[in-house]
């Protein structure tokens, strides 16, 4: 049994020539040899009733047979096979051949009463182009002596022609007959005589005009003038009814046939895939049914996918389909994807409408040629080349049970297919397997070219990548120095800023004279802060996993930039990420620790200091301004200094200016690193108030009250032995018995700190960090507890960052706007952070939190900085 002992192929189908789609409106001329078009009712049996001929035929119906007002054009919109050519022969034949068009309407249980007398033209542009219409129009009317040499007729002569005549001029391509005229003016006087006549078809009482006009696209002329009146539009739009055509046009009893047996036969695949868990649903089984003897695969894909107009519409699905039926109609029960068989050469010449080039079509030949011996290794790639081809939009490919529901059937066994389509994932060239998705592409598969790649790239230049990501991505800092050699080192730190801390970061742990090497002969040695791994057994160089993902990351970057298509620069793309993100990952494992250098007896001694999950510039300042260098080291080391004067040990704090201090901070090593100038001052000024130092200046010394220097003042200001202030002592009341000094002068450096302008120099920013939470109201929770002992706390900055890297994430999952209109399963890898800068109380930061978009397996994390204020400020110093 056969699906042709169901669906009985047209002679046609079957000759060798194959099923000729294309109507050819110039063939009426033709009086000589049989054709279809001359065939009024060898064509009428071919035509298929669809939405839009009903349309037409009610809306013709009602304009010769009632009094009501109707339209009087058409408009047939559609690319190039859509049908436009076949309904205007329609037409044509309906009018003229008035009997055996009553036949077919009544065959089909349908009405159109035309009248006999009405004068029908056809005409077909690209044949025979004019210079204009009118010439045409009233020739066809017998009234050409109504015209005057080089003048467009107006209204009244066209009437005057038309003189109680119906005319029914049937207009093909007519976008190519305006574009041919060379005559701008001839050009706009034929748009002019065409809208002229669109509005008298609609105006006429008796139907004295009507008009049907074929174009391509409404929106260019002369559609755009046309659309300007009422009329009936024809888009040719409708699925189920290009499918349906090219069902009738196969099969001479399509509509008719006995669709029990059809039932049985698609009962029987659904069966075979059942028992091999292919997937399948009634919606399938229902739509299987109404495509037979054509998968709805390969329906979907001829039908609805092919958006190319050089595979035409109706026209191309038809022949490649007919060559289908043709080759098979004596062995198959089904016809599905598979049987569009790559070794025909009749149907690889059709399939090259749709690959010009034929680029995917060698590709598959040459997977084939390596794999053909296998069983259904030619239906396997047959199914996959079409779906390929097809491809169009969010749909690439064909997904993995649709291509088995083309290649499993009740005679195949599935362990041959499963076998088969393993060996042509692993070793055919150009068959591809994304996700659940089957296709071939241009190119070899991309990690394996990569791969082959990265074997050509220099150890030398993957450390160099590697390293260079660390600086700028991971630590956030490309002016960071990363320790190669030495001698460069020191080099590079010479071309930096000296004023500003040089941060270098070392790949590996150094010795202690590495160490001491890398600072002798610097200028301002205190500013450079060395950073080393936090594991003792952690180096980039000997590490051959961050060298081969550096190598993989800049193969893939390199074919990226050659990649031939979209597609392919996004695969390379997403291995040079996915590489590259492995490189960051191991460097952020790794960690930092700080290089405390201190001087004892004259020697250099080094001690590390874990910076715990700080990795980025920010976040080490942030921490070392914070656990290692606060204000109250500076104060604690002033102090110091001035205690080893009055031992006779040194004098670097007493009788020298702040500019001449700073330079003495940013030059000796095991000094507090000066990482923030507003520390060594907001250092200095609480000394001041509280008289264990005195300030002078030229405008106004200062001794036990808080010193107003504006900021070009300070470099000027010499420290000084305490003294007596006079002005101090008459604004200050004389202290209890109970009251302390340090007491009296912190309550004075209170008082004036309320009324100077300098208050927001003693208000400092601590910074508070949550631990990874995951979710939103974890992140809310922590955020409570971190504040809830601090009254009336004022949060200056919050910077949210929530991390997320996941496998085979459902991109539907994700909100759209992040994913855009991706679909299906991939791998998610991103970090975002946002930063507020304001005034924030501790319930709206709780409320910002809650707020966050909410990513199912991220990590949430906040860095809050808190105003501490200058009460605040004495407390923690106390």
């Amino acid at each position: 049994m056969s699906f042709s002992d169901i669906l009985i192929p047209r002679k046609e189908v079957l000759r060798k020539e194959g099923i000729q789609g294309i109507i050819d409106l110039e063939n009426l001329r033709s009086k000589k040899r049989k054709t279809i078009e001359t065939s009024p009712e060898e064509f009428l049996n071919l035509t298929f009733p669809t939405g839009d001929v009903k349309t037409v035929l009610e809306n013709l119906h009602q304009r010769f047979n009632s009094s009501e007002p109707t339209a009087g054009l058409f408009l047939l919109e559609g690319f190039k096979g859509s049908g436009k050519s076949h309904l205007e022969l329609l037409i044509y034949h309906l009018f003229t051949n008035s009997r055996l068009g009553q036949e077919w309407l009544k065959k089909n249980n349908l009405e159109c009463i035309l009248p006999e007398n009405a004068i029908v033209t056809i005409h077909k542009f690209t044949d025979f182009p004019m210079d204009s219409l009118w010439t045409l129009v009233f020739e066809k009317l017998n009234a050409s002596t109504l015209l005057e040499k080089d003048s467009l007729p107006n209204l009244d002569k066209l009437r005057e022609a038309l003189n109680g005549k119906q005319l029914v001029l049937i207009l093909d391509e007519v976008e190519l007959g305006f574009d041919s005229i060379p005559n701008k003016h001839q050009k706009a006087q034929n748009l002019s005589f065409l809208q002229m006549l669109s509005e008298e078809a609609n105006r006429s009482e008796n139907a004295s005009v009507t008009i049907f006009a074929s174009v391509y696209d409404a929106n260019n002329e002369p559609g755009a003038t046309l659309k300007r009146v009422p009329r009936i539009d024809i888009k040719f739009s409708e699925p189920q009814d290009r499918k349906r055509v090219v069902l009738h046009r196969l099969f001479s009893n399509y509509g008719l046939h006995d669709k029990a047996k059809v039932e049985t036969v698609v009962q029987s695949y659904v069966n075979q895939w059942k028992r091999n868990d292919v997937l399948i649903d009634e919606k399938y089984i229902d739509e299987f049914k109404e495509s037979y003897p054509f998968s709805p695969e390969l329906m979907d894909m001829l039908m609805n996918r092919v958006l190319r107009k050089n595979f035409q519409g109706n026209r191309g699905p038809l022949g490649l389909l007919g060559r289908v039926v043709r080759n098979n109609h004596k062995i198959a029960n089904v016809l599905t994807a598979a049987h569009l068989n790559l070794n025909d050469k009749g149907i690889s010449n059709l399939l090259i409408d749709l690959d010009p080039n034929q680029v995917f079509i060698q590709c598959a030949q040459n997977d084939l040629n390596d794999l053909q011996e296998r069983v259904l290794a030619n239906e396997i790639v047959s199914a996959t080349l079409i779906a390929t081809l097809s491809s169009t939009g969010n749909i690439k490919g064909i997904k993995d049970y649709e291509l088995a529901r083309q290649i499993i059937n009740p005679d195949v066994d599935y362990n041959d297919y499963t076998t088969t389509l393993f060996a042509l994932e692993k070793y055919g060239a150009f068959f591809q397997h994304t996700e659940d998705n089957y296709f071939f592409d241009t190119q070899e598969k991309p990690y394996a070219k990569v791969e082959y790649k990265s074997l050509r790239i220099d150890d030398g230049k993957a450390l160099e990548f590697a390293l260079d990501r660390w600086s700028k991505y991971v630590f956030n800092d490309a002016s960071a120095v990363v320790l190669r050699d030495l001698k460069i080192v020191k080099s590079q730190l010479m071309q930096l800023d000296k004023n500003s801390p040089r941060i270098v970061l070392s790949p590996n742990r150094l010795q202690d004279n590495e160490r001491e090497e890398l600072y002798k002969g610097l200028e301002n040695q205190n500013l450079v802060i060395l950073l080393e791994p936090r594991s003792d057994s952690f180096s980039v160089f000997t590490n051959q996993d961050i060298i081969k993902w550096a190598k993989l990351s800049l193969a893939a970057a390199d074919l990226k930039t050659s990649a031939s298509s979209y597609d392919r620069k996004r695969q390379y793309e997403r291995i040079e990420i996915e590489n590259a993100k492995y490189i960051d990952d191991a460097f952020r494992k790794a960690g930092l620790s700080y290089v405390i250098i201190r001087v004892e007896n004259g020697k250099l001694k080094f001690e590390l200091e874990s910076l715990s999950k700080a990795y980025t510039r920010q976040d080490v300042i942030d921490y070392l301004k914070q656990n290692v260098y606060p204000r109250q080291v500076f104060e604690e080391h002033i102090l110091k200094g001035i205690e080893l004067r009055k031992e006779s040990k040194g004098d670097w704090i007493l009788n020298l200016n702040i500019k001449q201090i700073l330079d003495i901070y940013r030059k000796t090593l095991g000094f507090p690193v000066l990482l923030a100038y507003t520390n060594l001052i907001h250092a200095i000024k609480i000394l001041c108030v509280e008289k264990k130092i005195g300030l002078s200046h030229s405008r106004k010394s200062f001794c036990g009250s808080n010193p107003t220097y504006s900021e070009s003042e300070w470099s000027d200001v010499i420290i000084v032995e305490p003294f007596f202030d006079e002005r101090e002592a008459k604004s200050t009341t004389v202290p209890s018995g109970k009251e302390s000094v340090e007491d009296s002068a912190t309550a004075k450096f209170e008082s004036e700190e309320e009324t100077t302008s300098d208050v927001s120099d003693l208000i400092e920013i601590q910074n508070i960090y949550t631990t990874n939470l995951n979710s939103t109201g974890g992140l809310r929770q922590e955020i409570a507890s971190k504040l809830n002992n601090i009254e009336d706390a004022v949060i200056r900055k919050v910077r949210f960052t929530i991390y997320f890297n996941k496998s085979k994430v459902e991109l539907n999952t994700l909100p759209v706007s992040l994913r855009g209109q991706l679909t299906g399963q991939s791998d998610v890898y991103f970090e975002l952070a946002i930063t507020k800068n304001g005034a924030f109380s501790k319930s709206q930061v709780e409320q910002m939190a809650e707020q966050l978009t909410s990513f199912p397996g991220a990590s949430y994390k906040a860095e809050l900085g808190i105003e501490i204020k200058k009460s605040e400020v004495i407390d923690e110093r106390q």
